[in-house]
């Protein structure tokens, strides 16, 4: 949650960010200000030449604002910072998958059987196999 203090400065460095870059817009306003954990400070403004606006981000870590020239160009930042996001639903499924490898890992150390050791292997390579074939199938999914 952003401080008053800290909207504040927002405020003034996106309109300050973009008067430098459109100099020829007059009476430049913030409309929304929102704090979002995964994508940074995302800043509605507007202004009497533009008054539906548009959205950049403000970067907390380094100040930084970014103006994107296009609808596009925004989704892209925003998509390409989204994919690196691993859901719960990924995680569970990795854990699952390390805790079953450790279960087999285990089981070719107690017996030591070449049957076994050849069992283990191939229900390894099924299950890796198939969370890979998940992952792939998924990203195709986006696309």
């Amino acid at each position: 949650m952003l401080t008053e203090n800290e909207k504040n400065k927002i405020r003034q460095s996106v309109i300050d960010a973009y008067k430098r870059k459109y100099p020829d817009w007059e009476d430049v306003w913030i409309t929304d200000i929102v704090d979002n954990r995964l994508f940074g400070v995302l800043v509605s403004i507007a202004s009497a030449k533009y008054p539906d606006g548009e959205i950049c981000i403000y970067r907390k870590k380094d100040c930084e604002v970014l103006i994107f020239d296009s609808t596009p160009q925004l989704l892209n930042d925003i998509d390409r910072k989204a994919s690196t996001i691993l859901t719960s639903k990924e995680l569970l499924v990795f854990i699952i998958v390390i805790w079953i490898l450790g279960i087999f890992t285990g089981i070719v150390f107690y017996f030591r059987d070449d049957g076994a050791i050849a069992l283990v292997t191939t229900g390894m390579a099924g299950i890796l196999g198939t969370f890979a074939g998940v992952k792939v199938s998924k990203s195709h999914d986006n696309d």
